[in-house]
């Protein structure tokens, strides 16, 4: 399907050219004013159907990427963390209040984390990842403020929670 994507990157490591959708590239800081909430404001009246964010670094930018997927765009946004369990806690912790916090946890649809490792058998770099589903339970501990107990919980969240050991298992294997 075609769709109109909006793309804030910092900065722009590989250029999307046109086919079936219509994509608008820009460089925080380049192609952009340093005034982020105009920017947001600007790019939210183009109506995109996919809003991409890279590297978020505040409480604003996390602020609008939840009131973007709230207002039903596909947010996709980039955060540097070690694992799903880290990202999703960074974020919730930058919300500015508890309300973000819930539309946070009714928008999330998942989290994907991943790394590139040398595999010994393959010999080369293999991507491995884990993914964590937003299901009703783990948007109801992001809701309670309770992010820190889906991390001990990780061992039951089969079918919610595909863990990185798997992934580094596969890509071990010949």
């Amino acid at each position: 399907r075609s769709a109109n994507i909006v793309t804030f990157e910092d900065p722009i490591e590989y250029i999307h050219h046109h086919k079936f959708s219509n994509v608008n590239q820009r460089e925080l800081g380049h192609d952009t004013d340093k005034d982020l909430p105009e920017v947001f404001d600007k790019a939210i009246r183009l109506d995109p159907d996919v809003l991409v964010i890279t590297n978020l670094k505040d409480a604003f930018m996390m602020d609008t990427a939840t009131l973007a997927a709230h207002k039903g765009m596909l947010v996709i946004v980039g955060l540097s963390a070690i694992d799903v369990f880290s990202a999703i806690e960074q974020f919730v912790s930058s919300l500015s209040s508890d309300y973000m916090r819930g539309l946070f946890s009714r928008s999330l649809l998942g989290a994907f984390s991943q790394r590139l490792i040398w595999s010994n058998a393959k010999k080369r770099m293999a991507l491995v990842w884990e993914s964590m589903l937003a299901t009703p339970r783990i948007q109801k501990y992001i809701r309670d403020d309770k992010v820190y107990f889906i991390k001990s919980q990780a061992p039951s969240l089969r079918g919610e929670y595909f863990p990185m050991e798997d992934s580094v298992a596969d890509a071990a294997a010949v």
